[in-house]
């Protein structure tokens, strides 16, 4: 966020006020005031937008962070369907009709506009 001050926090400290009858001229200190206020309200401003894009990104990654858990989950439950097939010490013509079938199945769905992966 861009954002324009006026002062800086060394010109707020080496900042000097001509001196009047009754003190300190009260026009030159509430003009330097004003700048102050402005300032402030560009800070707050500034402020509660960050709040806001905070608020955001955290429930995004409460969601995300959600997703990897059911992600966890059904990767466990693959993991255990899985478990049961043990390699293979050949490629059989059997396997490779298979190959082809998912593979046309595959094609198919994509041109439906289906993702396979997404189908449980």
């Amino acid at each position: 966020m861009d954002f324009k001050l006026n002062l800086n926090s060394d010109s707020i400290l080496e900042k000097k006020f001509q001196k009047d009858v009754r003190g300190y001229n009260a026009l030159e200190v509430d003009n330097f005031l004003d700048y102050v206020i402005a300032d402030y309200q560009e800070f707050e401003k500034a402020l509660s937008e960050k709040n806001t894009e905070i608020q955001n990104l955290q429930g995004l990654l409460a969601k995300e962070k959600e997703k990897n858990h059911d992600l966890s989950i059904d990767n466990a439950k693959m993991n255990m369907r899985l478990s049961s097939i043990g390699p293979s010490n050949g490629v059989s013509s059997d396997n490779l009709d298979l190959i082809k079938k998912i593979n046309c199945y595959e094609a198919y769905l994509f041109s439906i506009g289906v993702d396979p992966s997404q189908i449980k």
